[in-house]
């Protein structure tokens, strides 16, 4: 018989200038997905790609942040949707304001793009997943078309403690 897997581990990367408009993100995001569980703390530069720079702004901060609510994998889309819409809604103000979804489970860290790429698997509604890490032999590694953000090790300890939290809540279904 086939078996649901836990529900997964949602968190947002926000890269941004202005910090009102950060703080007004996790407002939204506490009403919208839920309670927060982890903030990180200043994190280093969110990279944009080489063709992300010719049309984006990189903002001059970075924060990840986590939720208290599991959601089924299935559920970025929509999620997607609206960090996007809440995106498009900033940006006027704080044109490097970005937010990357994604979530975390047993075995990696998922975020969702809505530009195609040859390493991006195409979800539905115009999103794409895209694996960033794999956990092999007890730890985090980064795929080879992760964004560089994803290669500094206040990221990786970041990813690696929300690991933690979600192996031990999840034990019961674990075993």
């Amino acid at each position: 018989m086939l078996k649901k897997p836990p529900g997964a581990m949602l968190f947002t990367i926000i890269s941004f200038d202005e910090l009102e408009y950060y703080f007004k993100f996790k407002r939204y995001s506490e009403d919208t997905f839920s309670e927060l569980l982890y903030e990180s703390q200043p994190m280093p530069k969110w990279t944009l790609s080489e063709i992300e720079r010719i049309h984006t702004v990189v903002g001059g901060n970075t924060r990840i942040i986590s939720f208290k609510r599991k959601i089924n994998r299935e559920e970025i889309v929509e999620i997607t949707r609206k960090c996007m819409q809440f995106q498009t809604n900033s940006v006027s103000k704080d044109p490097s304001f970005r937010i990357i979804p994604g979530y975390l489970c047993l075995h990696n860290v998922i975020v969702s793009s809505t530009t195609e790429d040859y390493h991006r698997i195409y979800l539905y509604n115009g999103v794409y997943a895209e694996i960033i890490y794999k956990y092999e032999t007890r730890k985090f590694h980064s795929v080879n078309t992760a964004p560089k953000f994803f290669s500094s090790s206040e990221v990786l300890y970041f990813y690696t403690i929300l690991r933690d939290f979600y192996v031990q809540a999840n034990q019961n279904f674990l075993l």
